[in-house]
């Protein structure tokens, strides 16, 4: 959910009216897209010897949680 649908859906909450179908289907639509931004591969580091993980399988462990994309540090 974007702020815009976010912002929209509080001031339909707060004067009490519904959804419309249409931002009904673009909330279920958004819910099912990949996360939007990416992430550094700083965050798969392991600060053990042995433990480091190749870029290669820092990549594949972010498209399977579903970020848009890698920072290689």
């Amino acid at each position: 959910m974007n702020r815009r649908h976010f912002l929209a859906a509080g001031a339909a909450a707060g004067l009490g009216l519904r959804r419309t179908g249409l931002a009904q289907a673009e909330s279920e639509t958004t819910a099912t897209r990949s996360n939007p931004i990416a992430v550094a591969t700083y965050s798969f580091w392991r600060f053990k010897d042995g433990l480091k993980l190749p870029i290669e399988k820092c990549i594949d462990l972010a498209a399977d949680m579903g970020f848009a994309g890698v920072d290689v540090l």
